[in-house]
């Protein structure tokens, strides 16, 4: 089942108001019923969560919209994964891409930024999402330096 881009998962209570910039997250792939990105963002009144099935739905993105992250789940294939990686780079070049994937070897270095190995608690997912986009400006910025984790 596609989520609707239209039709985003909203984190937090929808009538929180700050004056800060809302960031856009991208989850891609099939984490229903879970929602682990939506839950690790909850709370955060400022980040706003999309979420679309497969790498196919993201020409249904409105060409304006900015995405500062995008998440992969470890529901894609390979192929969607290299795909939905290389469509982000592309289209968001400054977009930093997370990776939740168990193994080795599966997408090259430069389509990805960090990956986490599933199951990921909420805590853990939000504080790795967290260290990407507290870095998504510094182009010398590598999590995987910081963490080993690529």
């Amino acid at each position: 089942m596609t989520q609707n881009w239209l039709s985003p998962r909203l984190p937090g209570n929808n009538q929180e108001v700050s004056n800060e910039k809302t960031i856009c997250v991208l989850s891609i792939g099939l984490e229903v019923p879970n929602h682990v990105s939506h839950d690790a963002l909850r709370g955060e009144p400022n980040l706003r969560c999309y979420g679309v099935s497969d790498c196919r739905d993201l020409s249904m993105i409105p060409e304006q919209t900015v995405i500062e992250l995008a998440v992969l789940h470890c529901t894609l294939s390979p192929f969607e994964l290299e795909r939905a990686s290389v469509t982000i780079r592309r289209r968001w070049p400054h977009a930093r891409i997370l990776v939740i994937r168990l193994g080795e070897d599966f997408l090259n270095d430069a389509l990805y930024d960090q990956r986490i190995v599933p199951p990921v608690a909420p805590s853990e997912l939000r504080a790795t999402i967290k260290l990407l986009l507290s870095r998504r400006h510094d182009p010398s910025f590598s999590a995987n330096e910081q963490q080993g984790s690529k």
